[in-house]
């Protein structure tokens, strides 16, 4: 079952390896990031990529508060991902974001 949401999440990205919301208001809920599409829906995707990748450039674990919406569709029940997100999320809209930390 896909469906729209709008999440406030804890975003955290390697840039290599996936990225990954923690949604603090229900424990236990990751959500894997979608494949990035080439052409975002709304430029505020594309500046919330830009930003994300300039700090990458010193840093190799970025974090982010962030406010979204997309298309969320649930890991179908007993598929294995190989980690323990619960769906993936296509962000199509940024609405607000905030870095918070990163491991240098």
């Amino acid at each position: 079952m896909v469906a729209r949401i709008h999440i406030k999440a804890h975003y955290v990205t390697d840039l290599r390896h996936g990225a990954y919301l923690d949604d603090p208001g229900c424990k236990g809920l990751v959500i894997q990031e979608g494949v990035q599409m080439n052409d975002p829906v709304d430029p505020s995707v594309a500046r919330f990529n830009d930003t994300t990748h300039e700090h990458m450039i010193s840093h190799p674990l970025v974090e982010f508060d962030v406010d979204v919406e997309g298309t969320y569709t649930p890991r179908p029940a007993g598929e294995f991902w190989g980690n323990e997100a619960k769906g993936r999320l296509v962000i199509e809209r940024v609405w607000s974001f905030q870095r918070t930390s990163s491991v240098p």
